[in-house]
Order: structure tokens, then sequence, then C-alpha cells
């Protein structure tokens, strides 16, 4: 799984939201100036309100009649700034429109208010506009449509580093941006040129060396390309997790050295990470999904059943997920709860 900052909107499919969150968090500290204190601590409060409208249980409909209300909050925390990548991002204290909407797994609408926001001639194009764009790709490949979300990535590798110089930011090397911009490299379709910027990572910059060695093995086990290589990153990364003790980052690492193992064929190997992988990240879609790849390939069908159903819940807009479980071959244990019922 690719590293980010912050919690829980990753995806292997995934991934991305790192550059987004990059990109607000260096908004959020002067990067970009959003404007009026008192405009913002009322946006904050109606995305209170969106978010408490919402029900808790994902859905994979847009159009329910309980979405009516959340929906008319948005357009009112539109209206009170608009022009402004605010409501979408948020702050630290209250979750943005993305977060809230993905949350819910509410693409459709997201999309479409992504993309209105983008295409704002009043829009500022600054770092938050960039997350914007990250936002929308990410989306676009949530709900299955990987040409539209490669196309928007591309679109956003420009914006990454000029983003932050035309808010006057000097561009730090050893800043995590070429760390986020080998990100967007990979999902914008230019695998070479990721390459060269993560083995540049690993060895000029020691602060990113675990997040880029992470990375470069789940990207070469998507490619089931040099799976050796992408073991030896994989184990190089978890180590240094494990000396940090930061639960997150061991999580996310368990789970690429499990999915590299599996692609490797070694499923006992992958359960054991897998399973510690989904113990410290239980809100990760794709975590569910790949303890359900690998709990089936160990023969395991009835514990697959419950990670593929534990991964669309937190994600309804996940097709592997869904095509696994519609594949799955009932599990004696089903066959018995079937004849029971």
């Amino acid at each position: 799984m690719f590293g980010q900052f912050l919690p829980l909107r990753r995806c292997g499919r995934h991934i991305f939201t790192g550059i987004a969150v990059a990109l607000t968090l260096c908004a959020s500290t002067g990067c970009s100036k959003i404007n009026e204190y008192q405009q913002e601590t009322e946006v904050q409060h109606t995305l209170g309100e969106v978010d408490r409208q919402f029900t808790i249980e994902p859905t994979s409909d847009t159009e329910l009649p309980h979405d009516k209300g959340p929906k008319k909050w948005i357009s009112h925390a539109l209206a009170l700034m608009p022009h402004s990548a605010f409501p979408f991002v948020g702050s630290s204290d209250q979750a943005g429109i993305i977060d809230i909407l993905e949350l819910r797994g509410r693409y459709p609408l997201l999309i479409d208010l992504l993309k209105k926001a983008i295409a704002d001639p009043k829009m500022p194009h600054d770092a938050d506009y960039t997350a914007l764009i990250l936002s929308l790709a990410e989306s676009q490949q949530r709900i299955g449509s990987p040409s539209d979300a490669e196309k928007t990535y591309a679109e956003a590798i420009p914006l990454i580093s000029s983003s932050f110089r035309k808010a006057g930011t000097k561009i730090d090397p050893d800043s995590g941006i070429i760390l986020e911009k080998a990100r967007a490299e990979y999902y914008g379709g230019m695998r070479a040129q990721a390459m060269k910027d993560y083995h540049s990572i690993i060895t000029t910059d020691p602060d990113n060396a675990a997040e880029a060695e992470n990375d470069l093995a789940y990207m070469l086990a998507l490619d089931k390309t040099d799976l050796g290589q992408a073991n030896k990153l994989a184990t190089t990364a978890l180590a240094a997790a494990r000396k940090d003790g930061n639960d997150e980052r061991i999580g996310m690492y368990e789970d690429t050295l499990a999915w590299v193992d599996h692609q490797q064929g070694n499923d006992k190997d992958a359960l054991y990470y897998e399973d510690e992988a989904a113990e410290l990240l239980p809100l990760m879609a794709d975590v569910q999904y790949h303890l359900g790849e690998i709990t089936r390939a160990n023969g395991q069908n009835f514990e697959a059943r419950i990670a593929y159903v534990r991964a669309i819940r937190l994600d309804p807009f996940f097709p592997e997920a869904r095509a696994a479980l519609k594949a799955l071959p009932p599990s004696a244990a089903d066959t018995h709860q079937q004849a029971a019922s």
C-alpha cells in the first residue's frame, strides 16, 4: 500500500490521497491563504451539519431520500465561500466535503462537485486547487474509470511543484514533494519516471526513504515485476516503521509486504502480515480486500467472504472486491449456514 500522511482516505487502487493531503497541509499552514476567519468558522459549522445528517452506513446509492438534507447543507457551505477550495478540504478541526463524501461512498456526487469547482474560472490555481484535481482523480479511480483517472493524474503532475512556487514557497528537495510527484507519475502512466524518482529518494533522502521503499515495493507488486526486489524493499521499509513505532505506517507496510508475498505465491507468510495489517487498519477497504484475496488463496473461502463484504461496506465503489465476492464459491460454512436457515 502506498504511503500517505493522514488517515484513512487511502486506496490501493487507492493510494493517492497522499498528494492531496500533503498539498492541503501546506495550504493550511501558509502556502495558500484562505480569506476571512469568520467565513471559515461558518463553513466549518455548516460542514459539521453535513456530517451529522448523513447516515453512518455507506451505500453505493447517491440519490437516497436521506441525502437531500446533506446536499442542501453542502450547497450552503459552497455558497458561503464561492470560488474557494476551503469547503472541500476543510481544516484540522472539521472534515471537508471530500472527506465526508468519500467516507459515505458518494463518489458520483463528489466527482460532480469537484468538476464544477475545478472548472470555476475564479478558483485560485494554488495548492488547494491541485488537491481538488488529485481528489477527482482518486474518485474516478474509485468508481472504476481508470482511463479518466489517468488523464486527471497526468494533468496534476506539473501542478504539484508549481502550486507551491506560485504560493512563494521554495521546494525543499527533502520535503517529500518528489515522493508525491512519483505517485502522481505512477498513476498518470509515467511508470519509468516514477521509478527513477523513487530510486532517487531512496538513495538521497533518508527522511522519506522508507516511504519510497514501501511505495516502490507496492508498485512492483501491482505490476507483478521484480518481486524479489519488491520483497526486499517492503521488508526494509517495515523494519524502519517498526523502529519508529508508528502503528499506521506499520499496518500499511505490512499490507505491502503481504501483497508482495501473495504475488510471489507465499500465501502463508502473506496471511500472517495481512492479519496484522487488518488489526491495525480495520477501516481501510483495501486492506480488507487484500485479506479476502489472501485468505481465499489459503483455501479459507468463508473468511474471504467476510473480508470482501467488509471491504464493500467501507467502499461501496470497489469493483475488484465486488467481482471477487461474486466469483467466490460457497464454502462448507456457507452451505451449513444456508441449510440451517
